[in-house]
C-alpha cells in the first residue's frame, strides 16, 4: 500500500493534535497537583480536558471538514495558533512549543491545499 502525501500529512497532523491535546492536559494536572492538597476534583479533570481541547482539537477537525466555509475559518484560527506557538517560542524556548508551531503551519497547510483548493497529491 501506498502512502500518498495527503494520507501521511492527514495522520502526522492527527499525531500532532493529540500530543499537543495530551501535553497542556497532562501539564494542567500537573500544576493542579501541585497547589492542591487533597486529590483532584471533577473540574479539575474537566479544565485539563478543555484546556487540551483548545490547543488540540482545531487540528484534529483540520483533517476531517468538508466544507470550505468552515475550512476558511479554521484556517485562520490555524494562523492565529501558530502566532501563538511561535510568541511563545520567542519567550521560553521548547520542544513542545516548536512542535505545536510547526504542527498548526502543517495543518494551515494541509487545509489550505487539500481541503479548500481540493488538490490531490
Amino acid at each position: 500500500m501506498k502512502l500518498g502525501v495527503q494520507n501521511f500529512t492527514e495522520w502526522l497532523v492527527r499525531f500532532i493534535s493529540i500530543y499537543l491535546f495530551l501535553f497542556w492536559g497532562v501539564l494542567y494536572l500537573e500544576f493542579s497537583l501541585n497547589i492542591e492538597v487533597g486529590p483532584l476534583a471533577f473540574r479539575d479533570i474537566l479544565k485539563a480536558v478543555i484546556l487540551g481541547a483548545i490547543f488540540g482539537v482545531p487540528l484534529l477537525i483540520s483533517t476531517f471538514l468538508k466544507k470550505i466555509r468552515l475550512s476558511l475559518g479554521l484556517a485562520c484560527l490555524l494562523v492565529v495558533m501558530s502566532g501563538f506557538y511561535g510568541h511563545m517560542i520567542l519567550e521560553k524556548w521548547s520542544f513542545t512549543f516548536l512542535i505545536g508551531c510547526l504542527g498548526h503551519i502543517i495543518g494551515f497547510v494541509y487545509l489550505f491545499k487539500f481541503k479548500i483548493l481540493r488538490r490531490k497529491a
